[in-house]
């Protein structure tokens, strides 16, 4: 404002502080934590509101808008199961980092209306990379481990069609 003064100052509860703005640049989005789980919240600027569009979801991840803020995208990870051998016998050379065996996967909530919708699943964590500016496509990424090439892992991007949620690879390379 010209004269310096504030507009609005809004708080809430456990929020690192993060914002994501939303795609008409009005509303925006910060996520906290808590013993349940972590939960999304909506802000509006016009009105200061804050309320909950997706709570309590154990190990939830980042989310990034689509360009016109009618949904977004969000990353969960689910830990893998337990060695039922009592050793844990490793698969490769990164099985001996922490939580490599932890697995993501990324969702899309509807909003407003809340409606959930997984969009990936299976053996590798897959990781957003990018929405398109039409808001029908997804750039997602996921690391291959290749144990007897050098750098021994690979990526592969692809575009997830979120119409048909079909999958197509465009690029698999090393570094």
């Amino acid at each position: 404002t010209e004269d310096s003064a504030r507009v609005r100052s809004l708080r809430w509860p456990g929020s690192s502080g993060a914002v994501d703005w939303t795609g008409d640049g009005h509303k925006f989005s910060t996520r906290t934590s808590g013993k349940a789980g972590g939960t999304i919240w909506l802000g509006d600027l016009a009105d200061g509101s804050l309320r909950p569009i997706l709570e309590d979801i154990p190990k939830l991840g980042s989310h990034t808008w689509a360009r016109d803020g009618s949904f977004l995208v969000y990353e969960v990870s689910e830990d893998a199961p337990k060695d039922g051998e009592g050793v844990k016998r490793h698969r490769g050379l990164p099985d001996r980092e922490p939580d490599f065996r932890t697995r993501s996967s990324l969702y899309r909530l509807a909003v407003p209306g809340g409606a959930r919708q997984r969009l990936t699943a299976g053996e590798l964590s897959c990781r957003l990379e990018d929405i398109s500016p039409d808001n029908k496509r997804l750039l997602i990424s996921r690391t291959i481990l290749e144990p007897t090439v050098r750098p021994y892992s690979q990526i592969e991007l692809s575009v997830l069609d979120l119409e048909t949620l079909e999958t197509r690879v465009i690029w698999k390379g090393s570094w």
